[in-house]
This record gives structure tokens, sequence and C-alpha cells, in this order.
């Protein structure tokens, strides 16, 4: 995956792209090449100079209505959003406030959005020491030293079987060791409002794939405001038929 990845990203930054394109390329090669929907992008982005900050000011609070459902969230830190990038820890308001209020997802693409949890692993608290969880906050060294955990056990392939162990976690139906979900994860089954499309999508993959695409394309395009002259036109295709990945050895 890394490599059908890689070598997409190497011959388009030949070609003379900025590494915002080759990113945005990236994601949609990997999740092309691991089985999913080929996503068409539209080239042209232009590089930044600066990072973004890692800390929102002022913090988002309190987007939309409260959920229907949801346990009221309006005195947690779990609705705020405090970093640019969205926290493990949010709730579904937190959700709604980063995707929704942020960036103007509707709850559907959010769903969708975190159906990526489909591929890769994530960092755990597993083998972290005693020093590391007591400090008051959790450095970057303490977190690369626990044990990396897939969210499903077949992390390599994207499909929809993220949404389908959700349901089974909920109904504690779950295999143990097939599926290790963080908070965010959590709350897209326990509220009725997020948890209406992870039934769909878990019965329905063709859709999601269609719901994804649709939500990485938009993702992707925050801050495109290249001038004409600047933009390739016309979208690029990668990948439409991605030659079958082999499943992962047990």
């Amino acid at each position: 995956l890394v490599e059908a990845a890689g070598d997409g990203v190497s011959s388009v930054r030949r070609g003379g792209l900025s590494w915002a394109d080759a990113i945005a390329l990236a994601g949609a090669v990997a999740v092309s090449a691991s089985g999913g929907p080929s996503i068409q992008l539209e080239l042209g982005r232009v590089d930044s100079d600066e990072p973004d900050p890692e800390f929102v000011k002022p913090n988002l609070k309190l987007g939309r209505p409260a959920i229907k459902g949801a346990p009221d969230s309006r005195i947690s830190d779990r609705s705020a959003v405090i970093t640019t990038l969205p926290s493990a820890g949010l709730g579904s308001e937190g959700l709604d406030n980063f995707f929704g209020r942020r960036f103007g997802f509707s709850r559907e693409e959010i769903v969708a959005l975190c159906g990526a949890h489909t591929l890769g692993r994530h960092a755990s608290l597993l083998g972290v020491s005693k020093e590391c969880l007591k400090a008051p906050r959790l450095t970057d060294e303490c977190i690369e030293s626990g044990k990396r955990l897939p969210f499903v056990a077949n992390a390599d392939r994207f499909d929809n079987s993220y949404f389908q162990k959700l349901i089974e976690w909920d109904a504690r139906t779950l295999e143990p060791g097939t599926a290790y979900f963080i908070p965010t994860d959590a709350v897209l089954v326990v509220v009725p409002a997020f948890r209406k499309f992870v039934e769909r999508f878990a019965r329905d993959e063709p859709y999601f794939f269609e719901v994804f695409s649709r939500a990485y394309r938009k993702l992707s395009s925050f801050g495109f405001k290249g001038a004409p002259s600047e933009r390739r036109r016309g979208p690029v295709l990668y990948s439409p038929h991605p030659p079958p990945f082999p499943a992962p050895e047990t």
C-alpha cells in the first residue's frame, strides 16, 4: 500500500505538482490501492510557507443544537474544538463542531470520513510506562512507546467492515481482538443522529464509497483558492481499476 501510494506521488511530483497536491493524491491512491473507490481530484494546490497553529483560537463550542439522544456535553471539554487536528476524545457535539461548524460537513459525511478508520492503526496505552501515565500530559515520546492497534482486524483493506464492527461492538457480539476503537468511534454508534448512517454504510458498501469520495474531495479542497492560471483544470482519476489487494497473513 505504501509503495503504491509512493510510486503515484513520485510520478506526479516529477511533473512539478505541489506537496499539497501530492499529499491529497497520496491519500486517494492509498484508498484505491487498498480496495476502496477511485477518487477524482482537481490539481493545482499551492503550498503554504507556514504550518497551521497547533491550537484553534477561539475554541469552538456549541455549534449545532444539542443532539437528541446524546449526553449533554455542554459542560464537557468533549464538545470543544481546541486543536487544529481533531481530538480522539470528541463527543457527538464535538464532532459536529469540528467537522460540521468548522468545515461544513453533514453528519452523513462526518460518519463517512470516520470510516477511513477501516485502514491503519492507532497508538494505545498498552506498553506505556507508569512514569508516562503519571505525567500531567503525555509526550510524543510516551505516545509512540505504546502498542499500535488496528481499528479493525483487516487494517490494510478499505471496505465497510468498520461500520459492521461498530454495530457488533454496541450489540456486545464483537469477537475479541477483531476491533480496537477510540472514543470518537463509539460516539457514532451510540448517538442516533450518527448511528443511522453507520447502519446504512454497514449494509451498503457502494453507498459508503460514494459518500466517502464526495467527503474526501471536499476535505482536500479547503483553502484551495489558486487563481485560474495557477490551477490545472479538469479532474484527475488515479487507479480506476486497482489490482486486488492481497489479504494480510494470519
